[in-house]
C-alpha cells in the first residue's frame, strides 16, 4: 500500500511539471477520410509510404466473422486501392501492425482463428 501511495504521489507531482500552455494547446485537424463500407470497420495502424500515400490497416466485421482490411489513400484523400483478406464464414481475422520497406512494400501482421489459403 505504501508503494502505491508513493507512486500516486510522484505521478501527481509530475503533472505539476507540465507547462500550462502545453495542456491548453488546441489541435488542428489536417486530414480526414470517411469511408463508405457495408460493414463496420476498425483501423489498427496507419503509416505514410515514401510517396506520401496513407496506408491504413484494420479489420471489418462481416456476417459470421471479420476480415483484414488494407486501404491506400493518396495525400489528397483519393482512394488508390483497397484489399480484403478472408471472406470465409466463421473465420475471424484481425490486423495488429503494419510496416513498410524502402520500396513501399506493405507488410501486415495479424492473426486469424483458422488457417487461410
Amino acid at each position: 500500500m505504501k508503494n502505491l501511495l508513493t507512486i500516486l504521489f510522484v505521478l501527481s507531482q509530475l503533472t505539476l511539471l507540465v507547462p500550462e500552455n502545453v495542456v491548453s494547446q488546441s489541435v488542428e485537424q489536417e486530414w480526414v477520410v470517411r469511408t463508405q463500407h457495408q460493414y463496420d470497420t476498425y483501423p489498427s495502424k496507419i503509416e505514410l509510404d515514401g510517396e506520401g500515400n496513407v496506408i491504413i490497416v484494420g479489420y471489418e466485421r462481416i456476417p459470421d466473422g471479420t476480415r483484414f482490411l488494407i486501404l491506400k489513400y493518396s495525400s489528397n484523400d483519393n482512394l488508390i486501392w483497397k484489399r480484403y483478406m478472408n471472406d470465409s464464414p466463421n473465420v475471424y481475422g484481425y490486423t495488429r501492425d503494419l510496416s513498410l520497406d524502402d520500396s513501399n512494400n506493405i507488410y501486415v501482421l495479424g492473426n486469424t482463428s483458422t488457417a487461410l489459403p
